[in-house]
């Protein structure tokens, strides 16, 4: 009877297909969890954020995650090991990105979020040893492109660059997570 008990308990127990039933803030979960691949999010560190936000709360989302962003940053301040220090500096980037997000567009706290998650990528890139070079293209008169170039390691045999850019809500440097990382670890040089 305890097997047949057992498994009538469990035929409700299922797991769940999404993070928040409001899909934009399902959808913006998943784009942070996308990154975890490429050392640009933690799992742990998004399902523990994500448990303090309310679908719709766009202040309750930036607070969450904010504090994640500074939660992490204190800790790559904390470690002198050099590859943990620079992938807590390039999840921090993300998770001020992701804070950022659901804010109007005249919040206060989207410049100092923007600033953070900038700060933040070029610094995990720099602590890295990640080779890169930030460009302004030329585009229309009087106005540039922000760009970044990864350029091939040296000794790499000769292979097409490789041009990636992002969407609407995209951001340049979230873009290296996307497939710059990969595509340069594989030897090709990256234009975003």
């Amino acid at each position: 009877i305890g097997v047949i008990t057992y498994a009538a308990l469990r035929r409700g127990d299922v797991g769940q297909g999404r993070f928040f039933a409001d899909q934009s803030y399902h959808f913006q979960t998943l784009r942070v969890m996308n990154d975890v691949p490429s050392d640009g999010a933690d799992t742990a560190e998004v399902l523990e954020t994500i448990k303090h936000i309310r679908s719709g709360d766009a202040q309750g989302w930036c607070r969450a995650w904010s504090a994640t962003g500074d939660r992490v940053t204190r800790s790559a301040a904390a470690t002198t090991d050099r590859i943990a220090k620079g992938r807590a500096l390039l999840r921090a980037h993300n998770y001020y990105r992701t804070a950022e997000f659901f804010l109007l567009s005249d919040d206060a706290k989207r410049p100092v979020s923007a600033a953070k998650n900038i700060r933040s990528f070029y610094a995990g890139l720099d602590t890295l040893g990640v080779a890169y070079q930030r460009l302004k293209v030329p585009y229309g008169e009087g106005h540039h492109l922000e760009a970044v170039y990864y350029p091939a390691a040296e000794g790499t045999p000769k292979r097409p660059l490789i041009v990636h850019g992002g969407g609407f809500d995209s951001t340049l440097e979230e873009l290296y997570f996307m497939l710059a990382k990969d595509a340069h670890e594989h030897g090709y040089a990256v234009l975003t």
